[in-house]
């Protein structure tokens, strides 16, 4: 089904059917592709104190939670709480920790901005380290990492990003960062958490 066709003529579910929905939306775990590991991998290098947690998870079909999907409203489905507090997602982040109130601190972010911030992340590094490669590297990283995570689907790959430190697991200094991609037309989250103190 996917979520990237509206359907105009679909009426807001109510809070009721929401709370339905995600007892029954699947969530699945996807073995990471290479270059979702090499951005995992560029950003653990320089983030010596802390963690990088890059995951994919497809969603399953939901007729309720379409409505919110297509028309990028997630937080308006209580999308980060239910996603982030499901077993599946816990098990594959369990550094990230018991979820607090600053996950609501999420903000739906332009990809392309949010592609060009993460491409800092990994250039400047963490608290101690910078990255060693050159700015081609990095931009190559994230060229593969558009191409093949997010198949190039920009215009239908919405981004959240979180600076806060919305679980325990974050060090709640100026390293703490949060990526969110969702991939509406494949139904796919793709997930870029980091952390590091100084």
């Amino acid at each position: 089904m996917g979520y990237d066709q509206i359907d105009w003529d679909q009426e807001r579910p109510t809070a009721e059917a929401v709370q339905e929905a995600w007892k029954n939306l699947s969530i699945t775990p996807m073995a990471p592709t290479k270059p979702l590991t090499d951005i995992e991998e560029a950003l653990s290098q320089t983030r010596l104190n802390g963690w990088v947690i890059c995951r994919q998870f497809e969603l399953g079909e939901s007729e309720v939670l379409h409505w919110f999907f297509t028309r990028n409203r997630l937080d308006e489905a209580d999308f980060f709480s239910e996603f982030f507090n499901r077993n599946e997602v816990k098990a594959q982040v369990a550094k990230v920790g018991q979820v607090n109130d600053l996950l609501r601190a999420f903000e739906m972010r332009a990809p392309f901005t949010a592609l060009g911030t993460l491409t800092d992340e990994i250039s400047s590094g963490g608290a101690y380290e910078e990255y060693d490669g050159s700015v081609r590297e990095v931009l190559a990283l994230m060229s593969r990492f558009a191409g093949d995570a997010l198949d190039e689907a920009l215009s239908q790959t919405p981004a959240w990003t979180n600076w806060k430190a919305w679980a325990e697991g974050f060090c709640d200094v100026a390293w703490d960062a949060s990526f969110l991609f969702f991939h509406k037309e494949a139904a796919r989250v793709t997930l870029v958490l980091m952390t590091d103190t100084d």
